[in-house]
């Protein structure tokens, strides 16, 4: 891949990662540090939750009520 297409693939991702924060965040949960936390297309969150910097969440992920991580 050449550096050019490389630099393109990282900034689509930058700009899907920071449509899912801000998703996140409209959904009520707090992002201590938004743009150090990674999240997953498919990721689900309950109610109250509140995620700390330097996270990352994978594939198939729901988190529950109340949860901090």
């Amino acid at each position: 891949m050449s550096a050019r297409n490389k630099k393109k693939v990282a900034l689509k991702e930058k700009y899907i990662q920071e449509k899912l924060r801000n998703k996140a965040m409209k959904l009520g949960v707090t992002l201590k540090a938004p743009e150090t936390v990674f999240l997953s297309t498919d990721t689900k969150f309950g109610n109250n939750v509140v995620i700390h910097p330097y996270v990352v969440i994978g594939e198939k992920v729901k988190i529950g009520n109340d949860v901090e991580i």
